[in-house]
């Protein structure tokens, strides 16, 4: 049993939870009945984001900074005296790319 990320809010008692079907992994669970069309939760911020497939060798995969946006990581606009963005490959699998952020 796990509990639910801070940027997830709910009104119901609802869990993450390990499936009891073979290989299903985790799921949300409720200890209550939720009536049908009901919200049974919302986050304050994306519970998953991915970088284009496009954008995998110049964006960050953590923050999102992209090389070529005239931004730095935290969005401020780049100066002459800005140091320069740059991303390095991830070590493990080599195909997403992460900046000095991380």
């Amino acid at each position: 049993m796990a509990r639910l990320p801070e940027n997830v809010l709910s009104d119901y008692n609802v869990e993450v939870i390990a499936s009891k079907t073979e290989d299903a992994g985790r799921g949300l669970s409720a200890s209550q009945d939720i009536p049908s069309a009901t919200e049974v939760f919302r986050t304050t911020k994306p519970l998953v984001a991915v970088v284009n497939d496009t954008h995998l060798q110049d964006t960050c995969d953590n923050c999102f900074c992209y090389v070529h946006s005239g931004l730095d990581a935290d969005g401020h606009f780049v100066s002459e005296d800005s140091p320069e963005i740059s991303v390095t490959e991830c070590a493990g699998c080599r195909l997403i790319h992460y900046c000095c952020k991380v």
